[in-house]
């Protein structure tokens, strides 16, 4: 048997999808018109491993730590709709909302849902970023 691990066509039908690197064009489901990319390859990333990290991102201009674990970076392509919601300091896009067909499709690199015990290995000092989360939920389900 088969199976199709695509996502449904919800986002063209007008619902929506979440998920970073698998969104985006090549090996991935084709949701993002732009570029994904591996956030700690890139020219003036501060975070250098795959392992778990803190990351600074400026979320809606504000300066917020979250928890990270080689996280993806965005570049947006030419759709009708796009609001980046957090970028990197090195001003790569951190997590946007884009339109595809009549829906949205939103990607987040680093982690705003992550809970305290997610800190405990290697030991990082928590952040609690579940207004990011919500934020970021919001945006993509917003008329």
């Amino acid at each position: 048997m088969e199976i199709d691990w695509r996502p449904p066509d919800a986002p063209m039908t007008g619902g929506s999808h979440r998920g970073d690197a698998v969104a985006g064009q090549g090996e991935g489901f084709g949701l993002l018109t732009g570029e994904v990319g591996q956030y700690i390859r890139t020219e003036g990333s501060t975070v250098d491993t795959e392992d778990n990290a803190l990351v600074e991102v400026r979320w809606r201009g504000q300066s917020r730590t979250l928890f990270f674990q080689d996280g993806a970076c965005f570049t947006p392509g030419p759709v009708p709709y796009t609001t980046v919601l957090a970028t990197y300091t090195n001003n790569r896009a951190a997590a946007l909302v884009t339109s595809y067909g009549a829906g949205r499709v939103a990607v987040v690199g680093p982690h705003p849902e992550a809970t305290a015990d997610w800190f405990e290995d290697p030991p990082l000092p928590f952040h609690d970023t579940h207004d990011l989360a919500w934020d970021f939920v919001g945006s993509v389900l917003a008329d």
